[in-house]
């Protein structure tokens, strides 16, 4: 019979201690083959929960782009990505409605070390089809979270020491609306100019001067924006021009705009087809213009022969992901913060018919951006595909996250009174509120210069840029 425990430490004879030595062994033998099947057990329900983890992670980035538009703040239209055909302008407008808030991620440990890291381009070795693009053409079109897209070009190429096509004389501009001309930029009356890289200021959109000054690769993209939340932007921020100071309301100029606007006074390109102007096209067409179809159509096939990428800033994260892949670059090449942005506060959101209004005044902008919006969806099935594209949008919104967390004071854009930092305040103009950024006071060296540029308006880096150049 073999003894219990209580009977090996109570027995003294000979064979108590050789059965007591029997009983040691058992229960040493018993005790690691039970510790051995506890960490068997252990390490499969940490597989099992790695497992599910990493699975969740996946369908939350799937649903997560597939239930919302830009959640970064921007009003999203509802245009769907398949529509091919153009509402009447006298019908309902398609409801205006606000993006899901996308789901913030906080990162309380080792930021600051990856602050300064990004993933790298898949395929940026040396040979490698894909290298990234260093020259670049931006068409930066008004009212269209364009000075973002600027930030993102600036940071680029700042750090990386390319040359940038300044306007002349220290302007922000390439004496727009006149159309560009090469001799606008910055060196090449002098013959100072060095080989440009990036072209990225407001410009009327000429194609023909740009190719004198830009190699045979240079990559040219721009981005729209659906004409109504634009108009409705143009109208706050231009209030001072003439076709709108006499307006005591968007729907007050729209009722009466021909008697408002008048096409050859200055700055009045931005009250008609504003979007088509900045592409070059004449801008003088409505819903009712007889030859409204033909041109058309020859500014849809100008654009798409001139233009290797156009995005859509209703899917300003989608339109990232698109532009990181066609340039080559890594996701923290395009991470950005939303600058030049209005507060909530001066934003006036316009009921179905005014916005009917706003389209049939805009017709030309309206046919512009329901092709493209079209065809943005088509190539991200081509290029990326719909599942591929949650998942690095997803990405993309936890790295800017990320960064919110460690780079800013208040987790946000604040109104410019509080901004702090006097040289970081943005550019007021019109009615328009326009936020800024609070750095956290505790930034430092690499890790506050990233922060810093982040944040930086479009103004006060245009500056910069030319005190680093000239």
């Amino acid at each position: 019979m073999r003894p219990s425990p209580s009977n090996c430490a109570m027995d003294q004879s000979p064979s108590s201690v050789i059965s007591s030595i029997q009983c040691a062994s058992c229960l040493g033998r018993l005790r690691r083959s039970l510790q051995r099947r506890t960490m068997w057990v252990a390490l499969m329900a940490f597989t099992v929960f790695c497992l599910a983890f990493q699975y969740a992670e996946v369908l939350l980035d799937v649903m997560e782009t597939r239930n919302g538009k830009w959640s970064e703040g921007f009003m999203t239209l509802g245009v769907n990505e398949s529509s091919a055909t153009l509402r009447n302008p006298t019908s309902v407008s398609t409801p205006i409605r606000e993006g899901p808030t996308a789901p913030r991620e906080i990162y309380p440990t080792g930021v600051r070390q990856q602050l300064t890291q990004g993933d790298k381009p898949k395929d940026s070795g040396p040979d490698s089809v894909c290298q990234p693009k260093k020259h670049i053409v931006f068409l930066k079109t008004h009212k269209t979270a364009s000075s973002t897209i600027v930030n993102i070009l600036y940071r680029y190429g700042d750090a990386r020491n390319l040359t940038f096509g300044l306007p002349l004389n220290k302007n922000h501009q390439f004496f727009y609306p006149y159309r560009f001309d090469s001799s606008y930029v910055e060196g090449v009356r002098s013959k100072t100019g060095k080989e440009y890289h990036i072209i990225c200021n407001h410009l009327r959109f000429n194609k023909p001067e740009l190719v004198k000054l830009m190699p045979e690769d240079t990559f040219y993209f721009s981005i729209m924006r659906h004409p109504v939340t634009m108009f409705e932007s143009a109208f706050t921020y231009y209030k001072s021009i003439e076709a709108f100071h006499n307006s005591t309301s968007l729907e007050h100029f729209l009722d009466r705009c021909w008697w408002n606007y008048k096409p050859l006074v200055a700055e009045n390109q931005y009250a008609h087809n504003n979007l088509a102007f900045d592409f070059g096209f004449d801008n003088d067409v409505t819903y009712n213009s007889t030859d409204l179809e033909a041109r058309t159509q020859a500014a849809v096939a100008s654009v798409e022969q001139d233009f290797h990428l156009v995005l859509i800033l209703e899917y300003f994260d989608e339109s990232m992901v698109l532009l990181k892949h066609a340039l080559c670059w890594s996701l923290d090449d395009v991470v950005s913060f939303k600058l030049n942005s209005r507060s909530e506060q001066s934003r006036r959101m316009p009921p179905p018919r005014i916005a009917s209004k706003v389209e049939a005044w805009n017709a030309l902008d309206w046919r512009l951006y329901v092709h493209f919006n079209a065809t943005f969806w088509r190539r991200v099935d081509a290029e990326v595909g719909r599942e591929e594209m949650a998942r690095e949008v997803g990405r993309l919104r936890r790295r800017r996250d990320q960064l919110q967390a460690a780079c800013l004071q208040d987790g946000g854009p604040v109104n410019p009174e509080h901004v702090k930092d006097v040289k970081m305040k943005p550019f007021q103009y019109g009615k328009a509120v326009i936020q800024g950024y609070n750095l956290k006071a505790a930034l430092e060296g690499r890790v506050k210069m990233k922060c810093q540029k982040l944040i930086t308006p479009e103004l006060q880096y245009s500056d910069y840029l030319y005190r680093k150049q000239f």
